[in-house]
């Protein structure tokens, strides 16, 4: 499988360290320009461009690549790796372009590329969500075959936000254990950590302040972001809540 990677950012190289199969990168920010007649030899194009650079739906960069690779005439299917609100369905139908939905569960510090990911996501049409997953295999992505499963496209997309947007409300849940603990007088680590054996919780993301800078809250590129776009979307108004408490306490 011969495969073109846009974007060669944190995603896109962790994702092409992954594949066991010929990968190039086009980016051209950085240099790196496939020529015209590479695209017409490449099994899948992979975009891994930022969005939401301005908001949750801000898809400037994302809706420029996937146009530049109609442009080079590529006819082959198009795997999306960025992260994207619901509505950006509606635009994606309306392009002459083939796609899956392939979203990244990395983390914040990035993937080394021994890692295997806990899980891949390709949401689209029938064959090419299977085809493509199929592909995926091939190329030894990830060695755990259980670890692979096909949806829709908007299916993917939330599985992607709502993946975030539980991790930061965990973020919170606990933020408030901490804030009971330190009125009271008790010990938040005593607490915290029985908590976290039960293996339906986990300890993951239940430190306060963050290990990451000693605050409160939630921070980060992922997090606010992706609870912001599923916010919008949510008829409870459950995550709104979350992401105002998280600016409560100072962040963005």
């Amino acid at each position: 499988m011969k495969t073109i990677i846009v974007g060669a950012g944190k995603v896109g190289t962790a994702t092409g360290n992954k594949l066991n199969c010929e990968v190039v990168y086009h980016d051209p920010f950085k240099g790196l320009v496939v020529p015209d007649d590479q695209w017409r030899e490449a099994d899948y194009v992979i975009v891994c461009v930022d969005t939401l650079q301005t908001g949750y739906s801000d898809h400037r960069d994302l809706r420029d690549a996937l146009e530049s690779v109609v442009k080079i005439g590529y006819k082959g299917t198009v795997a999306i790796r960025s992260t994207v609100h619901p509505d950006f369905l509606r635009w994606l139908e309306l392009q002459p372009v083939k796609y899956v939905m392939f979203p990244e569960f990395m983390v914040q510090r990035g993937q080394e590329s021994s890692d295997d990911p806990w899980t891949v996501v390709v949401g689209g049409v029938e064959p090419l969500a299977t085809d493509f997953l199929a592909a995926l295999v091939d190329a030894q992505y990830c060695t755990d075959l259980n670890a692979y499963r096909t949806m829709t496209a908007v299916e993917a997309i939330i599985t992607k936000l709502a993946a975030n947007a539980a991790l930061a409300a965990k973020v919170i849940t606990f933020n408030a254990i901490y804030g009971v603990c330190e009125d009271y007088g008790a010990d938040f680590e005593a607490v915290r950590f029985p908590i976290g054996e039960d293996k339906r919780i986990g300890h993951g993301h239940t430190i306060a302040p963050s290990p990451d800078d000693q605050l409160l809250g939630f921070g980060g590129h992922c997090l606010p972001k992706d609870i912001k776009a599923l916010a919008d979307v949510d008829r409870t108004g459950f995550f709104q809540t979350v992401d105002l408490i998280n600016r409560g306490l100072g962040r963005a």
